[in-house]
């Protein structure tokens, strides 16, 4: 199936779900689907997938990486996907509902109080949330551009997870050595992580 160009470009699926839905839900009709959705998360009714060999991946950064999910999410679900996943064991902490992107701004200056930006990784997929705001105070960032929306620059930026695991796991044994290889000169591919 082939793209189009003219179709419009949503940040993420609730985003375009809450895009079909306007003028037939108002605010509170949309966040009393928002928490069904979450509820349903927490019921297992709802399938959830990691991306491939993730739950290897975040295990190999044990005791190297510091592992945070900092989601915008309500903690209503999250248990339960991580453990559906294998993920329970992978992630150090859990931070809910935070309020991204201006989560960030409490956050980061907590963080870089005890760290160099170079020695903080964020990775997501939606670049006004999860890359913006880390990348203007110097962090390393993953973009996870799963639908091509090139919003902004990014360290890494690959259509999957999955082919930014090497490139994340050099940052995370040698954060200097992995910002002094970088050219940000090489030509992104759909199937690299752009550099």
């Amino acid at each position: 199936m082939a793209e189009d160009p003219n179709a419009p470009a949503y940040k993420d699926g609730y985003a375009a779900v809450a895009a079909l839905a306007d003028g037939l839900l108002d605010d509170a009709g949309l966040n009393r689907a928002y928490r069904e959705s979450r509820e349903r998360l927490a019921e297992g009714t709802v399938e959830v997938t990691a991306p491939s060999g993730l739950e290897n991946f975040l295990t190999s950064l044990s005791g190297v990486a510091f592992r945070v999910l900092f989601t915008n999410a309500p903690l209503v679900g999250i248990a339960e996907s991580l453990a559906t996943l294998g993920l329970a064991e992978s992630i150090d902490l859990v931070i809910s509902d935070a309020g991204k992107p201006a989560g960030f701004a409490e956050l980061l200056p907590a963080l870089l109080a005890t760290k160099a930006p170079y020695e903080l990784l964020s990775v997501g997929d939606v670049w006004s949330n999860d890359i913006d705001l880390p990348a203007n105070y110097g962090c390393v960032t993953a973009f996870i551009d799963r639908f091509n929306h090139r919003s902004g620059e990014a360290t890494l930026s690959a259509p999957r997870f999955e082919l930014m695991y090497d490139a994340i796991s050099t940052w995370a044994h040698d954060p200097v050595g992995f910002l002094t290889t970088q050219s940000g000169t090489s030509t992104p591919t759909s199937e690299k992580a752009r550099l």
